[in-house]
């Protein structure tokens, strides 16, 4: 007798199941073609399919995903003065720069921009033309004004702030810095720290250390000189690389082509750079659109790897 009652109870428990909202048969959990249309259907399918415990991951499932939202590379911290950016809208404290283009500060203005990765700050005051974390990097082009730099806040091994201006590209690691630009020249002076001067045209490296002061006054080199310059190293940094990775016959050593890369690589990172904050001074927009398309081709000519 109690083995028919054990028996009944299990033939019963199915059809109590799905009366409850147990588990459905296969049948009632494919959804038809007209019901999964619908945007109603769509979102009550997985609470259909789920067991009961599981209402938390069903919700999960259900939230749309969101596509990523580009991070901004530099902001500016505090912003004092009429400051514009390129578009002619004022720049605000606590605005991104990645949009903002060549920025154009009066005299007696001041920006504060931070590099959000890294949190290396530096400060322009006007009267300045900067573009800031060009590329989203440690990278500031400059035509004109002063900068001021920090030590300790950003700084890491083996990692260098560059300074592109047509006079030259400055160089630092971890440095307090004044540097000063105007259509006459360039002025670099270091309180704390080293820093480096690449000096325009492949005319060497000046470096200046703490409690030093470095000045190039005169007429800045011709942009199409400088852009040619920029190709050239491009070209040089492009070849070396594929010399390491497909090195011909008698090839030297792989140590030796590869520092030689790093060299040709640096050297046309900073010609490219004083090129890029040239191009910025030419006098017709025409003229302006047509070098910046040769430094943009050269740039990625050096930054490739074959």
């Amino acid at each position: 007798m109690k083995g028919k009652v054990v028996l009944a109870a299990l033939l019963l428990a199915p059809t109590g199941c799905a009366r409850h909202g147990g588990a459905p048969s296969p049948s009632a959990s494919a959804p038809s073609p007209s019901a999964s249309a619908g945007p109603s259907a769509a979102a009550t399918a997985p609470s259909a399919a789920a067991p009961a415990g599981s209402a938390s991951t069903s919700a999960a499932a259900e939230t749309p995903t969101r596509a990523p939202v580009a991070r901004a590379a530099c902001r500016a911290l505090t912003v004092q003065g009429a400051v514009v950016t390129a578009n002619g809208q004022p720049l605000t404290s606590g605005a991104a720069m990645d949009a903002a283009g060549w920025v154009a500060a009066p005299a007696g203005a001041r920006v504060g921009v931070k590099h959000l990765e890294t949190t290396r700050e530096l400060v322009f005051e006007g009267p300045a033309s900067f573009l800031a974390c060009e590329r989203g990097e440690e990278r500031f082009l400059l035509t004109s004004g002063d900068v001021h730099t920090a030590t300790w806040a950003g700084a890491r091994p083996g990692a260098e702030v560059l300074l592109g201006t047509p006079f030259g590209a400055v160089r630092y690691g971890d440095a307090k810095l004044d540097v000063h630009l105007d259509d006459q020249g360039l002025t670099v002076g270091s309180d704390v720290g080293d820093a480096f001067i690449e000096l325009p045209l492949g005319a060497g490296e000046e470096k200046i250390t703490g409690g030093k002061r470095f000045s190039r006054r005169g007429r800045a080199p011709d942009v199409k000189a400088l852009v040619g310059d920029c190709e050239k190293s491009a070209a040089e940094a492009e070849s070396r690389a594929r010399a390491v990775l497909a090195p011909g016959r008698n090839a030297a050593p792989l140590g030796t082509r590869a520092a030689a890369h790093v060299r040709a690589r640096k050297a046309a990172r900073a010609s490219c750079a004083i090129a890029a904050a040239a191009v910025e001074t030419a006098k017709t927009q025409a003229e302006k659109d047509d070098l910046l398309r040769r430094v943009a081709y050269a740039e990625a000519r050096w930054r490739s790897v074959p």
